[in-house]
């Protein structure tokens, strides 16, 4: 079985990782194969019909390691919602190519709605022409697979809140990481400047 680029690429990256640096980080570290395989198998899709790949999910959290750096067992919570919403993403992204060509396999069924309806127009009306669905570069079939190369208002706007909702719900993650990480390092650094000055203050007798 052959790598995808994706997979080649999240292993590259991951590779490139050095790793966390406290002890607090590396003890949570220890632990992520163990975690990560428990909540991949609660996110992954795995039917009779459609199977997602858990390797895939498991390699998006590691390169996001290597980038964030989790320092704690709640920043690898963090991480995981952020793999979460990118992974969620992806599957909206993947719904709607698929919801679009079902859309247009199913054009026979709708060129004949559209001749049906035209038929009655040109029955009315003499100067309409007839349509022309006699290939696919003719003008009218060009005109109907554009139309449905984007998905229906109903579809559309379910993807949309669901894209919404993602977006919100990443963003709000992001931002609470790095929070934390910004206020674990001035914290860190008021802890070695402390330190520092309780080293060079004189000796009483």
């Amino acid at each position: 079985m052959t790598l995808s680029k994706q997979t080649k690429a999240c292993r590259e990256n991951a590779k490139k990782s050095t790793g966390p640096k406290t002890e607090q980080g590396k003890k949570t570290s220890s632990q992520n194969a163990t975690t990560f395989g428990l909540y991949s198998n609660k996110l992954i899709i795995d039917s009779n019909y459609h199977t997602e790949n858990r390797i895939d999910y498991d390699l998006l959290i590691e390169d996001l390691r290597s980038e964030l750096n989790p320092q704690s067992f709640f920043q690898e919570y963090l991480i995981k919602k952020i793999a979460n919403c990118l992974w969620r993403t992806q599957r909206a992204a993947i719904s709607e190519t698929a919801h679009i060509n079902k859309q247009l396999n199913n054009l026979d069924d709708k060129i004949a709605r559209e001749k049906h309806i035209h038929s009655f127009k040109m029955r009315e009306h003499e100067n309409i022409e007839p349509l022309d669905f006699s290939s696919p570069n003719s003008k009218d079939f060009s005109n109907l697979v554009g139309i449905h190369s984007i998905p229906d208002k109903s579809f559309a706007t379910k993807i949309l809140y669901y894209e919404m909702h993602l977006d919100r719900q990443l963003t709000r993650t992001y931002d609470l990481l790095r929070k934390l990480q910004h206020k674990e390092k001035l914290e860190q650094k008021e802890k070695e400047k402390k330190t520092k000055n309780e080293r060079n203050e004189p000796i009483l007798l």
